[in-house]
């Protein structure tokens, strides 16, 4: 099918602002002379249709995605938005030259046997979705081609680093736009999250290794499929589901998922839908199991490694992580499949408090979501908390972590400004401890004024009293102090050398009052 002849403005009236801020921001990018450019748009926003609607008419442009779950989405929605059937190049589907200028492809497809070279030099464009995954060496020299035979590379994803550290600027000259969670959660363009973390005990990854940003996935599966914690993970959903509310379920092998699908029915009577690779083995269609699920017939997806990115299914309303992650841009895929506004909430043509205002009284007001770690133990751990608080000082996150195992955190923002009052007051009392302190160690040293014992039995007039330094006694002169408390101090505390030497001094004095009056 040909390109439709309607043209497009620069900035479509369908996209909200920060759909064109990310625009303006590519194309001024493109022409400073970057070929190879990347973004960060959190999940939910609509980065698909940013892009969709980013190219001038005629512009010939090559999507690609990470899995073939997301060609015919990403296909349906340039078909869409850009009034083109696009052809697609995955399996045994192949793109030809001289018919539509939209081609979506699978990466893995475009690898395998170096499929991609009949492109070279076929597309203006090439925009590469989930540009974080398969971040590969053999990707960055199909990108390399591209480019030298004409092609600018547009990277865009909700999360622009990868789970080993190796920054996306090794395959991109400028990361040109980019939105955190937290930025487009409070402007109103997606839903607010309400957070639990939970520690099950029976987990301990303390000595699991880490491989590829994450940990081990045989470890995991191991750890994961104990049979108390299968049950404890199997009754938070029960206790917790909110009848009617769509739910998503993270993982860490099948064999878990197996495990957990039959205790949720045997013991529950819950019929939970899955999805994970090779699941044709067992009699199972993907596409059947997506379909319960996603027209309301099960109210539970238990996924592993599958629709962890570019899914969507706004209704989803709870997601529970019943998997350790020590990645951060896994875990952020994994929150973004709750963050999406329903359909129909909010428009382009609405500002800020309107969508806001609009969110908050949809049917899906906020999001919920159930963390599963023992990030206590493990402090390789990410939990929901860490990825709602990137900025803050650890002390903050850690704090805010210890209270989302006791309670749910309803507004992660108040959360963090109530922890960081109560720091303020804590520092607040410890400046004064201290000031109390100095007062007494070495600003508040008192005169007595009494008469000199003539015989030596009482200190000599003006003799400097010290104030004992912390404890129960803080402020406290050491002749009101029982002998046996000092004694202790002096052997047991840990006092710096002066206090050592006053003490020892004062006891000394006493040592020899009692040896005069005895």
């Amino acid at each position: 099918m040909q390109q439709s002849k309607d043209s497009f403005p620069l900035l479509d009236n369908r996209l909200y602002d920060l759909q064109k801020s990310a625009q303006v921001a590519w194309r001024e990018s493109f022409r400073k002379g970057h070929k190879r450019i990347c973004s960060e748009i959190p999940t939910g926003v609509g980065k698909t249709v940013t892009f969709t609607l980013f190219p001038k008419e005629g512009a010939r442009v090559l999507v690609m995605v990470p899995s073939i779950d997301l060609v015919g989405q990403t296909a349906a929605s340039i078909a869409r938005f850009r009034d083109v059937q696009p052809e697609t190049e995955w399996q045994q589907e192949r793109w030809e030259p001289g018919g539509c200028n939209w081609c979506v492809a699978s990466l893995h497809t475009l690898l395998s046997n170096d499929r991609y070279e009949r492109m070279l030099g076929q597309f203006d464009l090439i925009i590469w979705d989930e540009c974080h995954d398969c971040a590969t060496e053999r990707a960055a020299k199909m990108l390399d081609r591209f480019v030298v035979s004409g092609a600018r590379v547009l990277g865009v994803s909700a999360t622009c680093y990868r789970g080993n550290k190796k920054s996306l600027l090794g395959f991109f000259d400028d990361i040109a736009y980019a939105v955190s969670l937290k930025e487009a959660i409070s402007d109103g363009y997606l839903v607010p999250l309400k957070c639990k973390t939970l520690q099950l005990k029976t987990i301990d990854t303390t000595c699991t290794r880490m491989s590829g940003g994450d940990f081990s996935p045989k470890e995991l599966s191991r750890l994961m499929r104990d049979e108390v914690a299968l049950h404890e993970m199997c009754n938070l959903y029960k206790e917790r589901h909110v009848p009617g509310k769509p739910a998503m379920m993270f993982v860490a092998s099948i064999a878990q998922a197996k495990d957990m699908i039959k205790i949720l029915k045997d013991r529950y009577g819950i019929q939970a839908s899955t999805v994970y690779t090779g699941m044709e083995k067992d009699d199972l269609n993907r596409w059947d199991e997506i379909r319960q699920f996603t027209d309301g017939d099960r109210e539970l997806m238990i996924t592993v490694g599958c629709l962890v990115q570019g899914w969507d299914h706004p209704p989803v309303s709870e997601v529970y992580i019943c998997r350790v992650c020590g990645s951060l841009g896994r875990l952020t895929q994994m929150i973004g499949r709750c963050t999406r506004v329903l359909k129909g909430t909010i428009d382009a043509s609405m500002s800020k408090d309107e969508r806001l205002a609009a969110i908050a009284s949809s049917d899906k007001p906020f999001a919920r979501v159930y963390d599963m770690t023992d990030s206590t133990r493990n402090q390789k751990i990410r939990t929901c908390v860490d990825l709602l608080m990137e900025g803050h000082t650890q002390a903050t996150i850690d704090a805010v972590k210890k209270k989302a195992e006791e309670e749910d955190i309803e507004d992660i923002d108040a959360a963090v400004e109530e922890e960081m009052r109560r720091a303020r007051e804590e520092a607040r009392m410890e400046e004064a401890e201290r000031r109390r302190q100095r007062m007494g160690s070495v600003v508040g040293v008192t005169f007595e004024a009494r008469d000199c014992d003539l015989f030596g039995d009482a200190e000599p007039k003006s003799r400097r009293e010290w104030r004992f330094p912390f404890g129960k006694h803080t402020g406290k002169p050491l002749r009101l102090i029982e002998k046996g408390y000092l004694e202790w101090a002096l052997r047991e505390a840990n006092l710096k050398p002066f206090w050592k030497q006053a003490i020892a001094e004062h006891l000394d004095r006493r040592y020899q009052q009692e040896k005069v009056r005895a």
